[in-house]
């Protein structure tokens, strides 16, 4: 079969460069047996290398793929394996029946399983992308030796470097379809792995505000199971663990720079929780995302919704009581008030939220409104107040390894040093914060440095 980093490798490749290599060609020499004529285009090589990734390099699984070149295009053979596997399957006369289709091969190997591994491998369909043992453990109840059982029976693939265990994407569409034959199983199964990741991301967010590249770690590894989980709690209108995974959502897709699919994030949650429901946790999910969502509404230049959202937002969360959410609510307030020009609402907000970081003894909130603080002086011209509240910011971010915090706080520093005719100094503060973003993969940090 194709190895992994071989399908990765084939895509930064010319059409007739990855037409070389051991999967695309196996692909193109089956699609030439229905459809001679065809010819590999670059804009057809991200949908056939996501077709080599559905399939993983199974032999089987990419000529039955192929077959369809006669009647779809490449783009439309991957759309419709990701659906189903039920798609991978051929007519031809002189195909023996256990070849004709990608499922006749998993029925077999199914059936050569005890009951309890069936129902083991089953559980493990809702992850997608990996998973580690701890999570297998926790919404599936598989231990290490079942792990190893099905590692052996080609089940699941094991990494020992990375610790992860991954399933092929084909068997897992099986396995899922398995699972949904028990409906009562298969809620408790998506309960149990959504769970899991909510309880993931709070902790991830969590350890944020000391180790930003350990959290991206954390949660950028598993972001397929968790929007996956992140909307089985908005189907299941679980506000508990939506509620959890709103934050660290908000930071993920700010650090990395993801505008507009946080927009559109955040909006799943606004279609799916009411915000007139009798349930105050599904009150507060639905405000928290208002609110994160209004950040990014910022970013995107509609600032006058953003501080409507983000108003409505924190009126709620006041009177919810936790103090976090709140803080995250002013934080996405205010960004719109700066790019308003709202310079007194954002001298307000910035002091108000930095002395609530203070009351409960949260210095990440403290140093972050301070932050912004220090950016309202150095935009009405008040270079010594500006020096000194940057300064104490920097001084909390530094003792808790705020990576992305310490950027910004470089890049403000940087503005007060050229606004003070320091221009060396500016030019090396500048330098060290695009650094510092680029180190993190700050997207937006690194820009304003450059």
């Amino acid at each position: 079969s194709v190895t992994r980093q071989e399908q990765l490798e084939n895509f930064h490749l010319s059409p007739d460069e990855a037409s070389q290599t051991s999967g695309v060609r196996l692909f193109m020499d089956a699609a030439h047996r229905s459809r001679p004529e065809l010819m590999l285009t670059p804009d057809e090589l991200d949908p056939l290398a996501e077709i080599l990734r559905l399939t993983d390099g199974m032999p089987l699984a990419i000529e039955l793929a192929a077959a369809w070149a006669d009647i779809l295009s490449i783009e439309e053979i991957a759309a419709e394996i990701a659906k189903s596997i039920d798609f991978l399957e051929t007519d031809i006369g002189d195909i023996p029946d256990r070849h004709r289709s990608v499922r006749a091969v998993f029925d077999h190997t199914w059936k050569l399983l005890e009951p309890d591994e069936q129902a083991m491998f089953a559980s493990l369909a809702p992850f997608r992308g990996g998973f580690t043992r701890e999570a297998a453990d926790a919404v599936a109840g598989a231990s290490l030796r079942d792990l190893a059982t099905l590692a052996n029976k080609s089940l699941v693939a094991a990494n020992p470097d990375t610790g992860r265990y991954t399933v092929h994407e084909l068997l897992r569409q099986y396995a899922e379809v398995e699972l949904q034959s028990d409906p009562k199983q298969y809620r408790r199964i998506l309960d149990a792995h959504a769970d899991y990741y909510s309880g993931l991301m709070e902790e991830a967010f969590a350890l944020a505000e000391r180790d930003d590249e350990s959290m991206l770690m954390i949660v950028e590894q598993d972001i397929d199971n968790v929007r996956s989980a992140w909307r089985h709690c908005l189907a299941s209108q679980n506000g508990d663990g939506a509620f959890k995974m709103v934050p660290a959502l908000w930071w993920v897709y700010e650090i990395r720079g993801w505008v507009a699919p946080a927009v559109e994030l955040f909006d799943e949650a606004l279609d799916a929780f009411d915000e007139g429901s009798d349930d105050e946790v599904i009150v507060a999910a639905r405000a928290l995302a208002s609110a994160c969502q209004a950040w990014f509404l910022a970013l995107q230049g509609e600032q006058e919704r953003g501080i409507a959202a983000a108003d409505q937002a924190n009126e709620v969360l006041r009177v919810f009581g936790d103090s976090d959410a709140l803080c995250i609510a002013m934080m996405c307030r205010m960004i719109n008030v700066v790019y308003l020009g709202r310079i007194d609402d954002w001298i307000a907000v910035a002091d108000e939220g930095a002395a609530l970081g203070d009351a409960i003894d949260r210095p990440y909130w403290s140093g972050s409104f301070k932050q912004w603080r220090g950016g309202a002086a150095l935009a009405t011209g008040d270079l010594d107040t500006a020096s000194r509240v940057l300064g104490e910011a920097k001084v909390i971010f530094e003792k808790l390894g705020a990576k992305y915090w310490m950027a910004a706080n470089l890049n403000h520093r940087a503005q007060v040093a050229f606004a003070e005719g320091r221009v060396d100094d500016a030019v090396d503060l500048f330098g060290r914060s695009a650094e510092g973003g680029r180190e993190l993969g700050a997207v937006r940090i690194e820009l304003l440095s450059q």
